[in-house]
């Protein structure tokens, strides 16, 4: 693990032992938060620092995508207002590199992403998997995944301690 992302981990772990219940609406679906313990394993085992550019769709307060930024160019996409600056500023404290974007995700464009993660909340559309199939090459995995998308080739689960993550080829 590096150094930086044990900071990571524990600014977060922090911040939410600070805030309480951290689970909420947003416009687009629900925000809640991702194990970065779990999820750091998970960048291992993919590989993510072979990768060229990581996109976290529906990013929230960025927590994933700063991380990810340890191990490559990384973009969090984030429609909710509050949750884009709360991204933004924990970018700042922690002195990393992510990038983030105020935008519906379905809007954004995926030609030069290899890896999309997504926490998904709500269902994929027949219009997103399609844009997907158009223009993304890569492939996407869903964590927690209660929301899969459909007509999709679904490659294989990847399991970090007891937590699924399943992946979909492009």
């Amino acid at each position: 693990m590096f150094q930086e992302t044990q900071k990571i981990i524990d600014y977060f772990e922090n911040l939410d032992a600070k805030r309480g219940n951290i689970v909420r609406n947003t416009e687009k679906g629900i925000f809640g938060t991702s194990d970065l313990y779990i999820i750091d394993k998970f960048f291992h085992k993919i590989g993510l620092v072979n990768k060229k550019h990581f996109v976290d769709i529906g990013s929230g307060d960025g927590r994933v995508n700063i991380l990810a930024s340890n191990y490559t160019k990384s973009t969090g996409i984030e429609i909710d207002t509050e949750l884009v600056k709360e991204s933004i500023e924990h970018n700042l404290i922690l002195g990393t590199n992510a990038e983030f974007v105020h935008q519906d995700y379905e809007e954004f464009s995926f030609r030069k992403v290899d890896l999309i993660f997504s926490f998904a909340d709500h269902f994929f559309t027949d219009k997103f998997i399609e844009k997907l199939k158009k223009e993304f090459k890569g492939t996407l995995y869903v964590y927690e995944g209660v929301f899969l998308p459909e007509d999709i080739k679904k490659g294989p689960n990847i399991w970090i301690d007891q937590t699924k993550i399943i992946s979909y080829e492009f």
